[in-house]
């Protein structure tokens, strides 16, 4: 049984929205919109067919910013603290460079300190 085919307009685009009002890279890609949109977006995509299902994710990935589930909020921390981790042992790795003298680790290093601030930031 074929999926039954939802066409994409102004009114499925605007539902879609995030409370930020704007629109996430999973919900473009439901919609064939490549990362970062690219302008007259909205308008290429208007007549578009899609599935039912898609069209139902599309709507639904925007409001989820709404609530959370537990598990999308539990992912999400895990993921900040992996990233955390990988950046910190990266700035030590590019400190102990820039110890020994070399110019570009020193770069590097401050930009993955200012890498940390913002995830531990993120994570609060």
């Amino acid at each position: 049984m074929a999926d039954q085919l939802v066409e994409v307009t102004d009114r499925l685009v605007e539902q879609a929205k995030t409370p930020a009002g704007s629109w996430t890279r999973a919900q473009l890609a439901i919609v064939g919109v490549t990362w970062p949109p690219k302008q007259g977006w909205r308008k290429r995509i208007e007549g578009k067919k899609i599935t039912k299902a898609d069209a139902e994710r599309f709507v639904s990935l925007g409001k989820a910013g709404k609530k959370p589930s537990s598990a999308k909020t539990v992912t999400g921390m895990a993921l900040k603290s992996a990233a955390l981790d990988y950046v910190t042992a990266a700035y030590a790795r590019a400190y102990e460079m820039a110890r020994n003298g070399d110019d570009a680790a020193g770069c590097i290093a401050d930009d993955l300190e200012k890498a940390i601030a913002i995830l531990r930031a993120a994570g609060k």
